[in-house]
């Protein structure tokens, strides 16, 4: 099995903790512009899966 990504470790570090998606969710749209225009939640990650919800799907918290 490969190593995990940095991006993989900053979900595991943000996820426990309350508001911990959202900032994780907040940060992808950061780094990767494109994001921004969808507005994804990630709601789940795991290695070869991801959750995502899109715009006004998200859950409200």
């Amino acid at each position: 099995m490969a190593a995990p990504t940095t991006t993989y470790k900053m979900w595991k570090r943000l996820a426990g903790h309350p508001g911990g998606a959202r900032q994780f969710s907040t940060a992808a749209m950061v780094r990767v512009a494109y994001f921004a225009s969808l507005a994804p939640y990630v709601v789940r990650m795991e290695p070869g899966l991801a959750e995502v919800t899109i715009g006004s799907l998200q859950p409200r918290l």
